[in-house]
């Protein structure tokens, strides 16, 4: 992708043509959704891949514009229209810290604009921003719970007063979001967990990770570029080098397994802050030659080809809630290995549509080397995890279209929204209450069966 560094000059040119767009948007006649985030390019994670196929396929039936925090103005030149407001870039998080509240401009642009949903997918500094302004404007709210955030919490703070306030913080744009979706059941039990009791539909990721050529070609590409030997299993790993992807597990797993075994070649795809750590042990395991890092892998046909080589795509990960990597895993007709129990095993059965094992590393050692014995195995499994896992992004951005239409529809018909400033100012009274005993769940609930009473006898006037 390029991008284009904005001056002063090239600023006021952009502001410019984004009131050109939202202009067209107030005019074409369609919806229009805006779609927060706290990231965007050049700064790529599992949520921006969703919000950017979000973008891409639901653009013919809506007016999108996506709202996040610019990084130091350098601007992607792509198709989507984007709202950027002004960031500061936090290193040690890295990622950019939203100054959506106090950007004139930005606000500007967004006052003008006629919004039917919004869809929040970060409850951080732009999506508590937004779902406060979309509560004072009585605009819909969808929300998107796309992590295990108390796993996020529980590494950058320490003590568990400020963990606990922090959740709190991040579960009120949940409760004040007339909808929330999750990736599958098993990132719902987790939401009601943290004390939600709202409305919970389940929209699953998907993935556009195709290739109509020749698939040899791809394998060959693959082999040519990493010194990959025609007989060798391969073991592949995509994602940010962080602790909670378990990527000294599959390590510590490889090691094991090379005890016993020898022809195969682990790959390790991503960047992070653990790199240089996770470097410094593969030389101390002795395993330069059986295990490699890629870095970041920006070539799309590259990454397709590491995907179509791969033997057995390894994701033993307790931080991620889905993981679109196994659905790209699975587009290529490569299994993967997840944890048991693992929110991103959910919907996987082992030895069907891929394959379980403990958070252990000789029992995922012990899982590889009787895999790598039974070939024919993992590709039934592969083809099974194509065929039951696979989705492509059109089709979720199709069911995600019925369920903004569902919520505008509802909210013309009977608007909540009318009742959630009022329900914020209670939440906010309570906040030490919420605090201390954990109860806003019970607030929650009785907050939105008193805005719904109080509708309903204005209804009947």
């Amino acid at each position: 992708m390029e991008y284009i560094k904005l001056d002063a000059k090239g600023k006021k040119q952009y502001y410019l043509e984004m009131q050109s767009v939202i202009d067209e948007f107030n005019s074409n006649g369609k919806k229009t959704v805006v779609i927060v985030n706290d990231n965007y390019y050049p700064i790529v994670d599992g949520v921006l891949t969703v919000i950017d196929n979000y973008a891409k396929n639901l653009k013919d039936k809506i007016n999108v514009l996506v709202c996040a925090p610019t990084h130091r103005w350098k601007i992607p030149l792509n198709d989507t229209a984007v709202l950027f407001c002004n960031s500061t870039y936090f290193h040690p998080l890295r990622y950019d810290y939203s100054h959506a509240k106090g950007d004139k401009k930005f606000r500007r642009l967004l006052d003008s604009l006629r919004i039917d949903l919004m869809h929040i997918h970060s409850p951080y500094f732009t999506g508590r921003f937004m779902i406060e302004y979309a509560n004072e404007r009585h605009i819909p709210v969808v929300s998107t719970f796309h992590t295990q955030y108390h796993q996020d919490l529980k590494r950058i703070l320490k003590l568990d007063s400020l963990k606990n306030a922090a959740l709190d913080a991040i579960m009120k744009v949940f409760h004040l979001s007339d909808v929330v979706l999750t990736m599958n059941t098993a990132t719902k039990d987790t939401l009601l967990s943290y004390g939600f009791n709202g409305q919970v539909k389940i929209l699953p990721n998907g993935t556009d990770m195709s290739y109509d050529g020749d698939l040899g070609e791809l394998k060959k590409l693959c082999n040519q570029t990493y010194n990959v030997k025609e007989d060798e299993t391969v073991f592949l790993f995509v994602g940010r080098l962080i602790k909670p992807k378990n990527i000294y597990l599959i390590l510590d797993a490889i090691y094991h397994l090379a005890k016993t075994q020898n022809n195969f070649k682990m790959i390790y795809v991503g960047d992070g802050d653990e790199k240089s750590k996770l470097k410094e042990k593969i030389k101390a395991y002795n395993l330069q030659n059986k295990v490699m890092m890629t870095g970041k892998v920006l070539d799309q046909t590259l990454l397709k080809s590491l995907y179509c080589r791969a033997d057995l795509f390894l994701f033993p990960s307790i931080y991620d809630s889905d993981g679109v990597v196994k659905y790209e895993a699975a587009a290529f007709e490569t299994p993967s290995l997840l944890l048991e129990g693992s929110n991103a095993a959910c919907g996987v059965t082992d030895n069907l549509n891929g394959f379980l094992c403990d958070d252990n590393p000789k029992n995922m050692a012990n899982k590889i080397a009787q895999l790598m014995q039974d070939k024919p195995l993992l590709q039934q499994v592969g083809a099974c995890a194509k065929q039951t896992l696979y989705k492509k992004w059109n089709e979720i951005a199709d069911m995600a279209f019925d369920i903004y239409m569902d919520v505008i529809t509802k909210n013309e018909q009977m608007p909540i929204t009318k009742g959630k400033e009022s329900m914020r100012g209670a939440l906010k009274h309570h906040r030490k209450r919420v605090k201390k005993g954990r109860k806003n769940t019970k607030f929650v609930k009785k907050a939105r069966e008193k805005i719904a009473k109080k509708q309903q006898k204005e209804s009947k006037k």
